[in-house]
């Protein structure tokens, strides 16, 4: 969960309401981090685990040097943050990439070689 789902759940389940940096502490003291391992549910199917073990068992006879690893990656320019923090009474100056609003891709294979 992340920490908005907990501000949100926080009330309803215990009857509390806390601000998000009690609950950041809490999270960061107790060594809690937030991971991804979650998996398609398909794995799980019965009549896919043979499938799934037959590849993994047949992995073991591929030639590393045919092997092309294939990656995409993108950026967006819209990432510039809007908002930001000045002292009181101060007006906030920053410049931000005026631009229109456009998503590059790249993709790339890798080989032995």
């Amino acid at each position: 969960m992340t920490i908005s789902e907990l501000l949100e759940r926080l009330p309803g389940e215990r009857g509390v309401k806390v601000s998000r940096a009690l609950v950041w502490t809490f999270i960061d003291r107790w060594g809690l981090t937030f991971l991804k391992d979650a998996h398609a549910s398909e794995q799980d199917r019965e009549d896919l685990k043979a499938n799934r073990e037959a590849w993994f068992d047949s992995q073991l006879d591929l030639d590393p040097e045919r092997l092309v690893f294939i990656d995409e990656t993108w950026m967006t320019t819209n990432l510039a943050r809007k908002s930001g923090r000045a002292f009181r009474g101060e007006r906030l100056r920053a410049g931000v990439h005026n631009s229109h609003w456009k998503t590059a891709t790249f993709v790339a294979g890798l080989r032995l070689t």
